[in-house]
């Protein structure tokens, strides 16, 4: 684990750092099942067990000697049956951090702190969807225009507002899904 930034940086001498690069590669890292960044760290996922937990506590405890620039939290996700382990600290961390991922794992960007992102793309979704559902009742302003004698003239708007609701409707079902998922991915923190 290199220096990353004058902030970022392990306290144990190279050869140390060198053989506690190794352990954690050949133990711990293997045992990770997700990674995603954060705003100011990154989130490793472990599955829930009682050894896993001790295991990811000695982990803390022997980290947080040497390297003091990290804050370690662990936080259980039920939902998921897991653990995550959260490294934050000054800019640089998440590099420091992501030593530790094997490269089998893809690092999720999230970016938890900016819930306001979700609640837009929820909005937006759910605007898109209301205006599609309204769209579509053009058949019902058909029926009842052509009660009055005016259904020709509303056969043409009707139809041109339908074209526009299929990909609007698919549009905004795409987007409530993405928000979702998101929204999803950052509930354990």
């Amino acid at each position: 684990m290199n220096e990353c930034d004058s902030e970022v940086k392990c306290t144990l001498p190279e050869d140390q750092l060198a053989q506690r690069k190794r352990e954690l590669r050949s133990g711990l890292a293997r045992c990770i099942e997700a990674a995603q960044y954060l705003s100011d760290g990154l989130a490793l996922r472990f599955a829930e067990s009682s050894e896993m937990r001790a295991e990811l506590a000695r982990f803390i405890e022997f980290e947080q000697s040497c390297c003091g620039f990290a804050r370690f939290s662990l936080q259980t996700d039920a939902a998921q049956d897991a653990l995550w382990l959260e490294v934050r600290g000054p800019s640089g961390t998440s590099d420091f951090a992501k030593q530790l991922v094997p490269p089998k794992i893809a690092i999720a960007l999230v970016d938890p702190a900016a819930p306001g992102s979700l609640v837009k793309l929820g909005l937006a979704g759910a605007a898109s969807a209301l205006f599609a559902i309204v769209c579509c009742a053009t058949p019902m302003l058909v029926l009842g225009m052509s009660a009055i004698g005016f259904s020709a003239a509303t056969a043409s708007v009707a139809l041109g507002i339908d074209l526009l609701a299929l990909p609007l409707l698919i549009a905004s079902a795409v987007l409530l899904v993405v928000g979702l998922r998101r929204r999803r991915a950052t509930s354990h923190v």
